[in-house]
This record gives C-alpha cells, sequence and structure tokens, in this order.
C-alpha cells in the first residue's frame, strides 16, 4: 500500500479566477484521485470564494472538499545550522490579519517536549491548528522555548 502524500499548493492571485481556478482545481484533484492530504495557501479568498461558494472569507483556516485551505502564501523558507549547533528553519509567511490572535506574541517553554508538542502549543495558542510530520515532529529536545514569537 502507498503511504498517502502532502501536498501544500502555494496560490498568489495575479489575474483574479485563472490563478485561483487552477490551483483550486489542482488541489482537488490530489485530494480526490490520489487521497493524498493537500493544504492550499491562497491570497485572496475573495476570489476564491467565488468560484467555490462553501470558502468562508470570514476564516483563515478551513476545511473544503478533502482540501486544507489557508488565507495567506509563504514568502520564503531557510534552513541554516551547523553540526555542533543543530538546525533552525525559519519559515516567513505573509497573511492579512495583522491584528488577530495569530500576531499576538507568545511566551512559554517547554520541558522535556517534542516537536510537535511545541509546534501545536504555538498553533493553539494563535487560534490556528498543525500538523507536522513524525518523523520532524518526533524531534526531542530538553528546552523549547517561544520567546515573543508569533505566526
Amino acid at each position: 500500500m502507498v503511504k498517502p502524500l502532502t501536498w501544500d499548493v502555494f496560490c498568489r492571485v495575479v489575474d483574479n479566477y485563472g490563478d485561483a481556478g487552477v490551483c483550486w482545481r489542482l488541489a482537488r484533484e490530489l485530494a480526490t484521485r490520489h487521497d493524498d492530504r493537500v493544504r492550499l495557501w491562497i491570497d485572496d479568498l475573495d476570489t476564491l470564494s467565488s468560484l467555490v461558494p462553501a470558502v468562508s472569507t470570514a476564516r483563515d483556516e478551513q476545511d473544503i472538499e478533502g482540501v486544507r485551505v489557508f488565507r495567506g502564501f509563504v514568502e520564503k523558507v531557510e534552513s541554516s545550522g551547523s553540526r555542533s549547533g543543530g538546525r533552525l528553519l525559519k519559515v516567513s509567511a505573509k497573511g492579512f490579519d495583522t491584528g488577530g490572535k495569530a500576531k499576538e506574541p507568545q511566551l512559554f517553554h517547554l520541558d522535556d517536549a517534542d516537536l510537535s508538542g511545541y509546534l501545536s502549543r504555538l498553533a493553539e495558542g494563535a487560534g490556528m491548528s498543525i500538523e507536522v510530520d513524525p518523523a520532524l515532529g518526533g524531534l526531542q529536545q530538553d528546552y523549547w522555548a517561544a520567546d515573543g514569537e508569533s505566526f
């Protein structure tokens, strides 16, 4: 049996319906034909909601027809590190609710926890949910800290 994949589709709407329509059809096709998990990141929910009436422009995260839809887009991903110093992964993303709960700085720490638990707590504090691949999420550390980070 083939393990389902997770797909991330990133859509910047430039010419209204064309971009949103192509990205939506791709996401739906992956979710239904291959039974894979699909996340669609789109910067213009208004346009998508014109094409897919089930999409709510009031929600930044929602499940529609087997696709998890997020408002916003990923700007860049950087990874750095050394053999002895560990790895640092930074993801920069743009969203549209700059005054919402997701942008509130969080201050907490966890002792003897895995990355999945830390990110779940961070997402919960932002009013969101998160799925972390078990291979990455199982990364264990003595200390995790959110020192003013936000989503």
